[in-house]
């Protein structure tokens, strides 16, 4: 992940919270239609809460300018009935989004920058998904596959609407 791109990020923009985001609107509202009895949700990259509070969640991120700040590697997911991750699988290494899927026991919600259509602008790196190459990695890490979509309109912002991948997966123990 690029710490230094997000602690300036961060800084500069987005301090306040805002409203929260359509997926954070999505997943609420699933999980009232699918109660998860005390729920412990966590949100990770949960950059300036916005989300998380929302959720009613707990958060982290590796920006020392965002919310919570704590390592993801130093995050025990296991404790967690729901881990929330928006926007954050793109931007992490290859063994940081591994850890996720090893650690997560409960649900998993992502929602991540898709490799179809538009390439978005080149202020940070990021790992654009692979829809396949995701739900292939979630199974393999005995995830179940509960709700799926890839495409446009579900996270725009301002003159910018990329193609996106939202899932939610259980764990299968």
């Amino acid at each position: 992940m690029n710490k230094e791109y997000w602690d300036k990020y961060y800084k500069e923009k987005h301090t306040d919270i805002l409203k929260p985001s359509p997926f954070a609107v999505f997943c609420k509202s699933w999980l009232a239609d699918n109660p998860i009895e005390d729920a412990f949700i966590v949100d990770i990259g949960c950059g300036n809460g916005r989300d998380m509070y929302y959720l009613g969640a707990i958060g982290y991120d590796q920006s020392s300018s965002a919310g919570n700040y704590k390592k993801i590697s130093d995050v025990n997911l296991e404790h967690f009935d729901v881990v929330y991750a928006r926007f954050v699988i793109h931007a992490l290494t290859e063994e940081e989004e591994k850890q996720i899927y090893d650690q997560s026991s409960g649900y998993l919600m992502i929602e991540t920058r898709s490799d179809k259509g538009v390439r978005p602008d080149e202020t940070h790196e990021r790992r654009l998904t692979n829809s396949d190459e995701l739900i292939k990695k979630l199974e393999d890490n005995n995830f179940k596959i509960i709700y799926f979509v890839e495409g446009w309109g579900l996270a725009p912002h301002k003159d910018e609407d990329p193609v996106c991948v939202r899932v939610i997966a259980k764990k299968q123990l």
